[in-house]
């Protein structure tokens, strides 16, 4: 018994006297349970170590449960995090590689790229063309803004 077995039943042996005299009424039961505890403890770790392993070889399942937390450890990294990783991984998949780079991005790409190719028909270099087309332009233009004009005179 030297100074290890001092160091920890000295604060053991204080906090049992404070406990056991308290001077609340209403907290007397709470105080005296847990100086049963303190000597219990002190009794089946001390002087009977085989008791608490055979209570804890009856009660394997419980204390396999107890040591798993539950198993809630197990819960969460192999239903939602896996979870999680599942969604993240489909919406990169479908949200960032079909629909962002795939219409967005390359999709406006390929757009440019078709009415490139068929302004490409029309731009031929020829100066009369160009003068035609806007000619034909204006034309339409001046047709679509004077037209309710015009036949409301027409019909005077």
């Amino acid at each position: 018994m030297g100074l290890l077995s001092l160091s920890i039943w000295l604060p053991i042996a204080f906090g049992a006297l404070l406990l056991a005299t308290g001077r609340d009424d209403k907290a007397g039961t709470a105080r005296w349970l847990a100086l049963a505890g303190v000597v219990v403890s002190w009794y089946f770790y001390m002087k009977a170590p085989h008791i608490p392993a055979a209570i804890g070889q009856a009660l394997a399942p419980v204390v396999k449960v107890l040591e798993n937390k539950y198993y809630l450890d197990w819960f969460n990294e192999h239903v939602l995090a896996a979870g999680t990783r599942l969604l993240g991984k489909g919406l990169w998949k479908v949200g960032d590689g079909m629909l962002i780079d795939g219409l967005l991005v390359n999709g406006s790409a390929r757009l440019v790229g078709l009415v490139a190719s068929v302004s490409r028909l029309v731009q031929t270099g020829h100066v009369y063309w160009y003068a035609l087309v806007m000619l034909l332009g204006v034309f339409g233009l001046l047709t679509w803004q004077l037209w309710p004009t015009l036949s409301g005179l027409a019909g005077r």
